[in-house]
């Protein structure tokens, strides 16, 4: 009975009457409750003062003095000695009289002379049709770059007597840019014979050694000295050294030709072309040796590129170098390097089936002409296969057959 506490208080709060009423009613309701569980109270804990610790706080360190600043010392300032005071200078005086300088006055301004303001009419020069298309030609060719435009101007300009040699310049120039080569040199030199401005001959010259490709080997002769008339500057460009030293070379002037060469740079797209023609010239000097060594310097750089078209002329040329010092194995060797795709190649292996017969290869040298002998290349003519062929049937001793070849 969770509510019995209670009960109690409150039986002690009313009097005797009322509590004897009360403690009837509450037996009688105990007695019905049976089953009512009775609170078991444990005796509560009795402290005592010393059970209470009370932790107390440290006490704070006292406070240190603070340190006092001692105030500086008032500085007395000297009494001022008005004795010593410089005297007091007087620049202006009041009463003293002051000259104003003397102002020039102006020079009197004459009156403008105003010119009278007419008007003179003056014709007006107007551009001529030519004119037009001469500036029109221009502009297509150099800037809009369409040459086949300016080409048609300029050729319909060449006809006019005013802009005749400028036209017939910028038409050459037009066709060596839509590569019309023959046209430009054809061109190029009329006008070179017949232009009397100095000043438009130094740019036909100048033109002539940019575009020198278009140019025969034979023309050097007529552009050489222009080019060192005018002074223009041709160490750098190595076309034009290269065409000036194959001039060289039909001249005779094995020197200059080979100082020309010497000029050709190791990365220009000519330099193989320079270095075939230097080993002409060795040959042709009766130095072998030097240029089967030059050749033999260059091919390996150039082996591995059989799109060049100089590749191939360059092999053969050492092959044959070779075949004429001996050297019949090596020959052999480099005629086998030769591109089958290259108009050279049945050269080559003509060439190469006679150092195979030196060399004692007698079978390989008439197996090779026969296979030239077949019906694919029945359209070749090559009368010297069915010399190296018998050749090598006798060294066979194969008799008829050598008779019937």
């Amino acid at each position: 009975m969770r509510n019995l506490p209670v009960l109690l208080f409150i039986l002690v709060s009313i009097n005797s009457e009322a509590q004897l009423d009360l403690s009837l009613k509450l037996n009688s309701v105990l007695n019905k409750s049976k089953n009512v569980q009775q609170v078991n109270l444990t005796t509560e804990k009795i402290f005592t003062p010393k059970d209470l610790v009370i932790a107390i706080p440290e006490t704070k360190p006292p406070m240190t003095e603070k340190k006092i600043l001692v105030s500086p010392k008032i500085v007395k300032l000297p009494q001022l000695d008005l004795q010593k005071v410089a005297p007091i200078k007087i620049i202006f005086a009041a009463n003293a009289a002051v000259t104003v300088p003397e102002i020039v006055p102006l020079a009197p301004i004459k009156e403008p002379v105003v010119k009278s303001a007419d008007a003179i009419a003056v014709n007006i020069i107007e551009i001529e049709n030519d004119e037009y298309k001469m500036i029109q030609g221009l502009i297509y060719f150099e800037l809009q770059k369409k040459y086949d435009v300016a080409l048609s101007l300029f050729a319909e300009l060449k006809e006019n007597s005013k802009f005749k040699a400028q036209a017939m310049l910028k038409y050459a120039e037009s066709a060596f840019a839509l590569e019309l080569f023959s046209e430009y040199r054809q061109q190029i030199l009329s006008l070179l014979a017949t232009s009397p401005d100095k000043a438009l001959k130094e740019k036909v010259v100048q033109s002539i050694v940019q575009n020198i490709s278009a140019m025969e080997n034979s023309d050097m002769e007529k552009i050489d000295p222009l080019v060192e008339a005018f002074n223009i500057e041709t160490s750098k460009n190595d076309a034009y050294l290269y065409k000036q030293a194959k001039f060289f070379v039909k001249d005779e002037n094995l020197t200059a030709a080979e100082n020309a060469i010497s000029q050709i740079s190791t990365k220009s797209p000519l330099y193989f072309d320079s270095v075939l023609l230097s080993s002409s010239l060795l040959y042709r000097k009766g130095d072998v040796n030097k240029a089967i060594a030059k050749l033999e310097k260059v091919i390996p750089q150039i082996e591995i590129d059989k799109k060049n078209k100089v590749r191939n002329t360059l092999i053969l040329t050492l092959a044959r170098m070779y075949f004429q010092k001996g050297k019949y194995k090596e020959s052999y060797a480099s005629y086998l390097k030769i591109d089958r795709s290259s108009p050279l190649w049945i050269q080559s292996v003509v060439e190469q089936a006679w150092a195979q017969i030196l060399v004692g290869d007698h079978i390989g040298a008439s197996g090779n002409m026969f296979s030239l002998h077949t019906e694919f290349f029945k359209k070749i003519y090559l009368p010297e296969t069915y010399i190296v062929r018998s050749v090598g049937y006798l060294n066979l001793c194969q008799y008829g057959d050598a008779l019937h070849v």
